[in-house]
């Protein structure tokens, strides 16, 4: 039998034993005695969704075990340009942008669904003169206009050829202590001031 069959027959068992198993629910919760056609299966059926409720938890734990989260893709102490960036989520015009960033301390952590999230401010010149105009031409500040006007606004440096992004942290919902990335001398010295203050 092909793979299709095979999940088709599947399919046709789970849905007859839930058919069985929800009528038999229904008549029990009517408090009506059920019809022996359907007293007889009620255990089968309800026995086989519990083995396939079983197979599936472990298929499911078993792929998320052994594919690496978040927190092992981007652990703060393995922060390193030796280290490949994840490739699943950034294309090649973003990846050496967050190599730059872990290699100058800044985490980025994986967001579900989101890509990973840099804790940073992006100085575009710095960025422009660093990286070249190409890679600058990335960066993105926006405000999504169906949100509330008081929802902080977004940055982003994002790759619309390969639909890949790389959030950081707008400049009006940055605060003080936000590291700017790339770090210049400029940045150094307003740091030593705040420091000093």
């Amino acid at each position: 039998m092909d793979r299709l069959r095979i999940r088709m027959f599947a399919l046709a068992l789970i849905v007859g034993a839930s058919v069985v198993v929800l009528l038999r629910m229904g008549f029990w919760m009517a408090g009506q005695p059920p019809p022996t056609a359907i007293v007889a299966p009620f255990y089968i059926a309800a026995a086989l969704l519990f083995v396939i409720a079983v197979a599936v938890f472990t298929v499911a734990m078993r792929n998320r075990l052994l594919r690496p989260g978040p927190s092992q893709k981007n652990h703060p102490q393995s922060a390193s340009p030796a280290l490949p960036v994840n490739r699943d989520t950034l294309c090649v015009h973003l990846q050496p942008i967050e190599i730059a960033m872990r290699a100058s301390g800044i985490h980025t952590p994986q967001l579900r669904g989101c890509g990973p999230q840099a804790n940073c401010q992006i100085d575009h010149v710095a960025l422009k003169r660093d990286f070249g105009p190409t890679v600058a031409a990335l960066y993105v500040e926006r405000h999504d206009i169906d949100r509330s006007y008081l929802d902080p606004k977004s940055a982003l440096l994002h790759c619309v050829a390969c639909n890949s992004t790389l959030w950081v942290v707008h400049a009006e919902a940055a605060s003080e202590t936000t590291p700017w990335f790339p770090h210049t001398l400029q940045h150094s010295r307003a740091n030593a001031e705040l420091a000093a203050s």
